[in-house]
């Protein structure tokens, strides 16, 4: 098993896990619900739209998963709810930031979003390349919140492989009036792997070599 992940609505829950072939449902007895893959380490979020809640699972070699609570779609440019513009196969992490699906191209600089609580549609490309110095690739993307909770002091946050952080405010990329670069830092180490991150009150610790950084710490200190 390289990876687990959980559904929640309306009081229920269930919780998958994923080898590199299978995603097995395993709340109770296991059952296989996604066959025929053939990378396990997925990054997961729920996403909550009008029209559901929906679990989206990229692995950056298989094309992207998504379940509504009762079944697995397989996402490409050409299924039914498909995102067009990047190949889903590519993608490689996943989250969501002032209502946006956000991803990670793995194994290069860009990031890809789609519209506000949207689903499917045309994913824009959004390109980090001449923000990190170090080299490497985009690993993950993140939300850091002040304030612990969803709000407008929200920022968004890339993290390279080289262990580089960008920091983004505003709400759409798109926008060069709403879009604004806060600051790039160093963790000191690199991150452990594209899940090693998780929110803590308003703080997102990230995994490292060197040990668990605080983010609020590598804005504050040098490495």
């Amino acid at each position: 098993i390289r990876s687990l992940c959980t559904y929640k609505i309306s009081g229920n829950s269930e919780l998958f896990a994923a080898d590199a072939a299978t995603i097995w449902n395993i709340t109770a007895t296991p059952s296989d619900e996604v066959t025929g893959q053939t990378g396990g380490e997925y990054s997961t979020v729920q996403f909550e739209t009008s029209g559901g809640n929906f679990l989206f699972a990229p692995n950056g070699v298989d094309s992207l998963q998504r379940y509504d609570g009762t079944n697995w779609l397989t996402v490409t440019g050409v299924s039914a709810d498909a995102i067009t513009g990047v190949t889903t196969s590519t993608l490689s992490h996943v989250w969501v930031y002032k209502n946006r699906l956000f991803f990670v191209q793995g194994g290069t600089m860009k990031s890809w979003y789609l519209a506000v609580d949207s689903i499917a549609g045309a994913a824009n490309d959004l390109t980090l390349a001449g923000v990190f110095q170090r080299g490497g690739s985009l690993l993950f993307g993140a939300t850091w919140s002040i304030d612990a909770g969803d709000g407008v002091d929200d920022k968004c946050v890339f993290v390279s492989t080289q262990g580089e952080v960008a920091i983004y405010e505003g709400s759409d990329p798109g926008d060069p009036n709403d879009w604004a670069l806060v600051g790039r830092y160093d963790l000191g180490g690199r991150p452990l792997g594209k899940n090693a991150v998780m929110r803590a009150g308003g703080d997102l610790l990230i995994a490292t070599t060197d040990g668990l950084v605080p983010l609020s710490a590598a804005l504050s200190k040098d490495p």
